[in-house]
């Protein structure tokens, strides 16, 4: 195995050095010390997103393992295929996905014999970013393949961090609608918020009152210099920050500024009126931004359902009602940001619920999924931007990216066994699911797919087919029904797919309909 890198004479752009307290960890796993060598003199004076490169080396499959059990935030292996045994790499990337359980690492396989695995193989039945012969791997090569994986993983981890904000905000969400009384809900404000995002080391939560010409902000708790304040909070308020709060109170409307967030809560209710004061430690994200902007803006609605629960008993009813809204709000987030998703939603959800009513659901089972059937995308919010919004064709890399908001979407409304939350599971983990068991995340088949799920994808394909796209062009009805047929036994229940067929004309006018 002493196939030679071969580093041939090419021009490449490196940027400007940045100095950076957390680089990227990469790990080399390959027999020859010599690869080990050429890679880290090539990759030395790499920067990607103004981060350096920490080398790990590990001679065999074994070795790179007990690395990795050392070191789960790796963002990169490059790993040869023939070690102590001929298959060593591709057992380590199965150890990697199924024993450490890990998605997010990138692996580049290098080799010295291409002809033991075939590429298209390889690249098939592995989770792998690239794979190369040893010969091929120039300098530029190399660099170029770094940067695409790393920025793979940045993606990825954007998308991670995206998802357990979304996911403490949906459980926070109800939380605070379970709140019985008035002072319980003031009081987990706070810390339900800390949950999806830093408080910052000075916030507060205090009463509003009007003495004459005056606001006087009663302290009710606070962190950071405002924690052991009782009296008056606009007291030890800076110029800037009296603006903000002044600003807030007299439009009633919350103040986002980038480090800062000042949110009027109950404006509608004189008596309880409270004021929300948020100082982050840094530059808050657009994504904590969106979320809380979305948390604020419910908590007016929420309070009156949680008062009107509370006087006339009937709780479940007002929760429910809280919830849609809520979930509607999270709809609203993906539809700003793509044109054509609210649309396509509203068809998805209406055709949906008409196919249900056919095939013969209960009339509580049809309620539920009118709330949850708008939901089946709502996994794309964690998707980027420039991979959502793309208006050309996407990589593989990009496609396996965006097929994640199946689970995305499931795994948001994880810990709640309510109909409705699990509904909503159903739908969005499993609409892209295929009836033959080849479809995705988890790759069901048949009956064991939920019912929602099966409604919701003939739907959501018959939408997606009729629709134009920044990447394709709509299809006529009749090739959009050949396509369909063509699926049935295959990607569609053949039962559910005939029962669409049977109301096509109805289909078809719910399209025109939101159109």
């Amino acid at each position: 195995m002493s196939d030679e890198i071969q580093f041939m004479d090419e021009d490449e752009d490196i940027d400007d050095i940045t100095e950076q307290h957390e680089n990227w960890k990469v790990l080399i796993v390959d027999d020859e010390k010599e690869i080990h060598m050429v890679t880290t003199h090539v990759l030395k004076e790499f920067h990607f997103k103004d981060r350096g490169i920490d080398f790990f080396h590990a001679y065999s499959g074994e070795e790179a393992k007990e690395v990795l059990k050392e070191n789960q935030d790796i963002a990169l292996i490059f790993l040869d295929v023939v070690m102590e045994t001929d298959d060593a790499g591709f057992k380590l990337i199965e150890w990697v996905r199924n024993f450490l359980e890990n998605k997010f690492i990138r692996i580049v396989l290098r080799t010295g014999q291409p002809g033991l695995a075939p590429e298209k193989e390889v690249i098939l039945n592995y989770d792998i970013d690239d794979y190369r012969a040893k010969t091929e791997l120039t300098a530029v090569r190399l660099f170029t393949t770094t940067v695409a994986s790393l920025r793979a993983y940045a993606i990825m981890m954007d998308q991670e961090e995206n998802r357990r904000t979304l996911e403490a905000l949906v459980k926070t969400s109800w939380s605070i609608g379970s709140s019985r009384t008035a002072d319980n809900f003031l009081k987990g404000l706070m810390p339900q918020i800390s949950s999806f995002m830093s408080l910052g080391e000075n916030s507060f939560l205090s009463e509003v009152e009007r003495v004459g010409d005056k606001n006087v902000l009663k302290a009710v708790m606070g962190t950071g210099r405002f924690k052991k304040i009782t009296g008056d909070v606009a007291e030890y308020l800076t110029s800037h920050e009296h603006e903000i709060v002044d600003k807030a109170l007299f439009d009633g409307h919350h103040v986002f500024e980038d480090q800062v967030v000042v949110g009027v809560v109950l404006h509608s209710d004189p008596q309880n009126s409270r004021l929300l004061f948020i100082e982050s430690h840094e530059k808050i994200k657009s994504l904590d931004l969106s979320v809380l902007k979305i948390f604020l803006s419910s908590l007016d609605s929420a309070y009156d359902n949680i008062k009107l629960s509370y006087e006339v008993e009937i709780a479940h009813i007002d929760q429910i009602n809280m919830q849609k809204s809520l979930l509607d709000r999270l709809n609203n987030v993906i539809s700003i940001r793509s044109k054509e998703t609210a649309g396509h939603v509203r068809r998805v959800a209406e055709c949906s619920v008409l196919l249900a009513k056919y095939y013969g659901c209960s009339k509580d089972y049809i309620e539920i999924f009118k709330t949850a059937s708008p939901m089946h995308d709502i996994g794309k919010i964690g998707v980027p931007d420039s991979i959502l919004l793309k208006p050309g064709k996407l990589t593989l890399q990009e496609r396996a990216i965006i097929n994640t908001h199946a689970q995305l979407g499931r795994d948001m409304f994880e810990g709640d066994e309510s109909a409705l939350i699990k509904m909503i599971r159903d739908v969005a983990g499993t609409h892209h699911e295929r009836w033959d068991g080849k479809g995705y995340p988890d790759g069901l088949k048949g009956e064991d797919i939920p019912l929602a799920g099966r409604i919701t994808s003939i739907c959501d394909v018959f939408d997606a087919l009729l629709s134009e796209r920044p990447y394709k062009e709509a299809l006529p009805l009749d090739y959009v029904v050949d396509i369909l047929k063509k699926g049935r036994g295959s990607h569609f229940d053949p039962n559910l797919l005939d029962l669409f067929m049977d109301h096509l004309d109805e289909m078809s006018e719910i399209f025109r309909t939101y159109k």
